[in-house]
């Protein structure tokens, strides 16, 4: 009976022993971390590697775009890459003066940004045939009369940014004529220059942290620039043409 008794105390306490040791091991499991590549539940809840939250940022559960192709990354846009890495952006903002995607190209020198309205060239269209005699003088007169009251407004004009004095290299002078003169030779007035005041004013990216111009100031400085750049055009030819014939004259004598 004494041998009975002690076997049966002795079973019972072998089975508190396994129990306890299955405990202690699921325990264990459950506070593992997740391994992301074994095919296993490591951390014992339910989900193996990549399906497993633990392993969204694991290279291994990472997806990458391999060989040539288009792809639209969440977030980012669509992107072009070659070989093995992560889709690249796109240039997100093509008159900020930064490299966005990275690919050594920034604004409208970025493939991204062709059709971008900060980069589209004469968003009016092409320039009307220019009235019959238009002079350098007469330009500067319609300058003072026209584009410099616009450009040296509070609220919406350029003289915030490119006051004389500052650090820009476009700079509104102390009068009309000096500024009409300044801009011009500098190509500011350039219809075709994308850092000049007609392609920035109307493709909206100046002035800055302000409103735009209307559609009827965008007009008029637009036939202003296409009419400067005919009469810029007029001048090369009529250099041209004395130059030929000098030349022609000199060799006749």
């Amino acid at each position: 009976m004494r041998s009975t008794l002690s076997l049966s105390i002795g079973a019972a306490i072998a089975v508190l022993i396994i129990s306890s040791s299955a405990c202690s091991a699921q325990v264990a499991a459950e506070g593992d971390a997740e391994l992301c590549d074994n095919r296993a539940d490591d951390d014992g809840d339910g989900a193996a590697d990549c399906a497993d939250s633990d392993c969204s940022a694991a290279p291994a559960c990472v997806i990458h775009a391999e060989g040539e192709g288009e792809g639209e990354g969440e977030g980012e846009g669509e992107g072009e890459g070659e070989g093995e890495g992560e889709v690249p952006r796109r240039e997100t903002v093509c008159s900020d003066g930064r490299d966005d995607d990275g690919d050594f190209d920034f604004d409208c020198d970025d493939s991204d940004c062709v059709d971008d309205v900060a980069c589209v060239i004469d968003p009016l269209g092409d320039c009307d045939t220019p009235p019959a005699g238009l002079t350098l003088q007469g330009m500067a007169a319609r300058f003072a009369a026209d584009i410099d009251p616009l450009m040296r407004r509070d609220d919406s004009g350029c003289i915030r940014c490119h006051a004389a004095g500052g650090r820009r290299r476009m700079q509104l002078a102390a009068t009309a004529a000096e500024t009409f003169t300044a801009l011009r030779l500098g190509g500011f007035l350039d219809l075709d220059t994308r850092d000049g005041a007609p392609q920035r004013v109307l493709t909206e990216s100046m002035p800055k942290a302000a409103p735009p111009w209307s559609a009827a100031e965008k007009a008029v400085l637009h036939d202003f620039a296409c009419d400067l750049g005919a009469v810029a055009e007029g001048e090369g030819e009529g250099e041209g043409e004395g130059e030929g014939e000098g030349e022609g004259e000199g060799e006749g004598e």
